[in-house]
């Protein structure tokens, strides 16, 4: 698992002791307090746990969107690998590979293009044509 996957779930546990204490608090305050401040404390709690429930919810919607940003840039250049290979090897020797530029593999996909340009055409000399179908 990824570091931020720990923290996230570290960060998670924090806030949910974080919530377990502060009501077991209020709960002992309730029985020490008289029915007036009673009410005004369990007014108090009904906030705080919409706010807890909120806060949750947000936290678990930014991690979720956390996890799918950062998977997307870890996966995008080893599915753009692959899809250009797979394409190679049906025939298209056309194909070339495009990185984005945060992906830091210019140099990869500059090499590897090189390659193709110069391979394409000693693969017409042996009657290896690229497929325009593909």
């Amino acid at each position: 698992m990824g570091t931020g996957f720990i923290l996230s779930m570290s960060f998670l546990a924090a806030v949910t002791l974080t919530m377990v204490i502060s009501f077991q608090f209020q709960n002992d305050l309730l029985h020490l307090a008289d029915p007036a401040t009673q009410a005004s404390l369990k007014s108090t709690q009904r906030i705080l746990i919409g706010m807890y429930l909120i806060q949750a919810v947000l936290f678990v919607l930014g991690s979720v969107a956390l996890v799918i940003l950062v998977g997307h840039r870890k996966a995008g250049p080893y599915v753009a690998l692959k899809r250009t290979f797979d394409a190679i090897q049906s025939g298209d020797t056309s194909r070339r590979l495009a990185f984005r530029s945060y992906d830091r593999l210019e140099d990869v996909s500059d090499s590897f293009n090189t390659m193709m340009d110069t391979l394409e055409p000693r693969l017409s000399d042996y009657g290896i044509q690229h497929r325009e179908d593909v």
